[in-house]
């Protein structure tokens, strides 16, 4: 359950990509500037945008909707993996003692983040 809304947090993040960071934005000549000069440097080029991720050179051009856009679904991905170890270790240490109660906690974490 938890594996599965981190992957669906993360295709939000895809999809306020793919929008914001679309072939019209790419082809601004502010853009295509840094772009090129991302190719120069790293000798590949910049797809959808990364490495910005929603807060670099790429990011500041963006207009405020699809930046508010990318960034909120950025943080909410975000949010997940920082949340992850801990909420992982923590059902793994005490699964052997409280199968019941971990299920319950895990249950309320699911519920809580959707």
């Amino acid at each position: 359950g938890i594996t599965v809304q981190i992957s669906v947090a993360a295709f939000g993040v895809m999809q306020a990509r793919k929008a914001a960071f679309d072939d019209e934005f790419m082809a601004k000549p502010e853009v295509k500037q840094i772009a090129d000069e991302f190719q120069a440097i790293y000798g590949t080029q910049m797809e959808m945008g990364y490495p910005d991720m929603g807060n670099g050179k790429l990011g500041q051009l963006l207009d405020t909707a699809a930046w508010s856009r990318l960034a909120l679904a950025q943080r909410v991905h975000q949010n997940y993996v920082e949340a992850l170890p801990l909420t992982l270790g923590l059902m793994v240490a005490n699964t052997p003692e409280r199968p019941r109660f971990v299920a319950g906690c895990t249950a309320l974490f699911i519920l809580g983040r959707a």
